[in-house]
């Protein structure tokens, strides 16, 4: 298989030796959340790039993660942040890197006078998340444009991962072309599962690869290659916007997690423009397909 100009997307999970069970826990009081979002535009060829990794960033200080955000970051940035990282030892902690992967691993600058790429291996990225003390994430948000890259090199990667970490689930993507400078549709996914109220890790998992299949019309997915039902950290706003009408959360509690595409018509039926309209529709088109 080889991937073509396009999208590739990963999503690296970790859970330390003898992790908290958090089943059913929401946000905690003094649960320190902590998050690197770094995006290197290529010399500003990525162009979407800051918006997306400003978008990647609001959403994560919306689920309660203090964040880092590092533009075209250089090799000390990128390793003085990962350093603090690890010195924190968070209880959850996250990198969410946007730009380009390539064999040496991601580009973190162009550097010197000759402005030569300057790549970081990936596994630095999985050594850094792999110190909090619950769980570590690590996002892997690349627009392909390197045709000579194909998944011999993502697999080494994932070698080196998996020597890295006890526990590490990884999930992949191979998608059509949609341009180096088009909004990541990643970054506007991900963003919409972490301010989705009281979702499990994995909920929030299925609802951002629905919600890639669904605004995509099936061009980008997540291809699961681990599980991560078993991971059970709570995504929870900080400061939720809102509240659905307890009528209608009702109504969604029900059936959030049914196979019957008939619960979803019928919530779409009574609240077309509902709080949870997206979801059921992204669901809705997983079960069935249809748009």
């Amino acid at each position: 298989m080889r991937l073509v100009a396009g999208c590739a997307i990963w999503l690296l999970l970790t859970v330390t030796a003898g992790a908290v069970d958090l089943t059913g826990q929401v946000l905690i009081d003094g649960q320190t959340r902590l998050a690197v979002v770094a995006a290197a535009s290529d010399g500003g060829r990525l162009r979407r790039l800051p918006q997306d990794a400003q978008q990647i960033t609001t959403a994560l200080q919306g689920a309660g993660f203090q964040t880092e955000l590092l533009e075209d970051p250089t090799t000390g940035d990128m390793e003085g942040a990962l350093a603090d990282l690890r010195a924190a030892a968070p209880d959850v902690a996250l990198v969410y890197y946007l730009g380009t992967l390539g064999r040496g691993g991601v580009q973190v600058g162009l550097e010197g006078a000759d402005r030569v790429t300057v790549t970081m291996d990936v596994a630095r990225l999985i050594e850094a998340v792999d110190s909090a003390g619950l769980v570590g994430l690590v996002v892997l948000d690349v627009p392909w444009s390197d045709q000579a890259v194909d998944a011999d090199v993502l697999l080494a990667h994932t070698g080196a991962l998996l020597d890295a970490a006890a526990d590490v689930q990884v999930l992949a993507t191979e998608a059509e072309p949609i341009g180096d400078n088009y909004p990541s549709p990643l970054a506007a996914s991900v963003s919409y599962g972490l301010t989705q109220t009281a979702a499990t890790l994995g909920d929030a998992i299925d609802l951002i690869a629905n919600r890639l299949r669904y605004t995509t019309h099936n061009e980008v997915g997540l291809l699961q290659t681990g599980s991560a039902a078993a991971l059970d950290f709570i995504v929870l706003p900080v400061s939720p916007t809102g509240r659905a009408p307890r009528i209608e959360q009702a109504f969604w509690e029900q059936i959030r997690q049914s196979d019957a595409p008939a619960d979803f018509e019928a919530y779409l039926a009574a609240y077309p423009d509902g709080w949870f309209a997206a979801e059921a529709r992204a669901r809705l088109h997983a079960l069935t397909g249809r748009q």
